[in-house]
């Protein structure tokens, strides 16, 4: 699907959150998230000011998180409401990309 994108590691939740209030057009953030009982993987896009949440089942291969097959989608507009939202979900210890 795509070659070799470049990636760079998140490290704290104080990290994250800036790298999603910097988030350009191209970029994304993925995030390994547990929820109902699931791991999850969470992929935040940003677009005209609005965030744009893909949420999906996360089955583990070979070693790596890779998303399901179904995918639901959150929007935000509010920074604070988006930090509340994945403060509720994401693993400790936070594993996340930016890409």
């Amino acid at each position: 699907m795509h070659s070799m994108v470049y990636e760079r590691r998140v490290k704290s939740m104080s990290e994250l959150f800036e790298e999603l209030r910097d988030l350009e057009a191209d970029e994304g953030v993925r995030i390994l998230a547990e929820g109902e009982g699931r791991k999850k993987l969470v992929f935040v896009t940003r677009h005209s000011g609005r965030y744009s949440l893909g949420i999906t089942d996360a089955d583990a291969k070979n070693g790596t998180w890779v998303p399901g097959k179904k995918i639901s989608f959150r929007e935000f507009s509010d920074q604070r409401m988006l930090r509340e939202f994945l403060a509720g979900l994401v693993t400790k210890p936070l594993n996340a990309y930016v890409y």
